[in-house]
C-alpha cells in the first residue's frame, strides 16, 4: 500500500498483483488502510480527501465511490463487521475518538457526526477493529507516546471467527 502516489496493490501468495497494475489512480487518495470484505472488494480509507473507496477485485471503483459525508474528516483506519458494514476511525481529531459506520453500499449508517468519545487523554485514532461481540475497538495515541484503547460496546455486527463456526451455526451477520 502506498499513500504518496495513491496506489493500492494487493498480492496473492504467489506474489502476483491483483488487479494487474494495482487500483486506478483517482479511485483512492492518500490511503491510510485497506480492508477486504467477504465478497473480495477492497475498501480504502482515504485520509487525504476525507473519503472511503470501494474497489472490486477486478480493479474498478463501485458507482458512487469514493463515498463522503459529514462525519468523514480524515478516515485513517478501516474494519468490516459481520454484516459487511464498514467502520472507520478519524485520524484528524486531537482530543477525541470519532468513528463512522457505512453500509456495504457506502451509505452513512452512524449519526451524521459519527460516534464520538471525548476524553482528557485521547488524541488521534491509530487503529480500529470489530470483535466477536460486536464491540468496536479504537486505538488512540496521546501525549507521552502512550496508546489507549476505547471500546464502543455493541455498536457493530459481530465478526464470527472462525468462519466455519458461523456457517455451521447459521450466525453470520447476526447480533448475539
Amino acid at each position: 500500500m502506498s499513500s504518496g502516489n495513491s496506489l493500492v496493490e494487493l498480492s496473492n501468495s504467489a506474489g502476483l498483483v491483483s488487479p494487474a497494475g494495482g487500483y486506478p489512480e483517482g479511485a483512492i487518495y492518500g490511503s491510510g488502510a485497506v480492508a477486504i470484505d467477504s465478497s473480495g472488494n477492497a475498501w480504502s480509507a482515504n485520509s487525504m480527501d476525507g473519503t472511503i473507496s470501494k474497489l472490486s477485485k477486478t480493479g474498478s471503483a463501485y458507482p458512487g465511490s469514493p463515498f463522503s459525508n459529514a462525519s468523514l474528516n480524515q478516515p485513517g483506519f478501516i474494519a468490516i463487521d459481520g454484516a459487511g458494514n464498514v467502520w472507520t476511525s478519524d485520524i484528524g481529531n486531537e482530543n477525541s475518538v470519532e468513528i463512522s459506520e457505512l453500509s456495504n453500499a457506502g451509505a452513512l449508517i452512524s449519526p451524521a457526526t459519527g460516534f464520538l468519545y471525548t476524553g482528557n487523554s485521547l488524541a488521534e485514532a491509530s487503529g480500529i477493529a470489530v470483535d466477536g461481540s460486536g464491540d468496536v475497538w479504537v486505538a488512540a495515541n496521546h501525549t507521552g507516546n502512550v496508546v489507549t484503547a476505547t471500546e464502543f460496546i455493541g455498536v457493530a455486527t459481530p465478526v464470527v471467527t472462525p468462519l466455519a463456526t458461523g456457517v455451521k451455526n447459521n450466525t453470520l451477520g447476526t447480533r448475539p
